[in-house]
């Protein structure tokens, strides 16, 4: 059973709080843990974000998650990449932050 860790990102975020958009977290090799509980990040193999608007998820196992005070993030997994979403917007990862596959 693999935990996932669901992030939805939408365009507003982007562009009213200057997020990095997915390609330049891939890039960066981390992600932020938007204010999702560290120690339950710990316990999770992959993280999924979510942008909705580019109709994007950035898919990747978690090498490792840091908590620092002002900036906890996620270190991505060399298995990192980002994919089309196939499927229209689901309600699933929405409603819940972390899901079981």
């Amino acid at each position: 059973m693999t935990k996932v860790a669901n992030v939805k990102m939408s365009n507003g975020n982007v562009d009213e709080l200057g997020y990095r958009d997915l390609a330049d977290m891939l890039a960066d090799g981390w992600v932020d843990t938007w204010k999702l509980n560290v120690e339950r990040l710990k316990t999770q193999d992959r993280i999924r974000v979510w942008n909705v608007g580019q109709k994007q998820i950035l898919d990747a196992s978690i090498k490792q998650v840091v908590n620092h005070p002002k900036e906890p993030k996620i270190i991505l997994g060399d298995d990192a990449s980002i994919i089309d979403m196939e499927v229209p917007w689901i309600a699933g990862p929405q409603r819940r932050k972390y899901t079981e596959e």
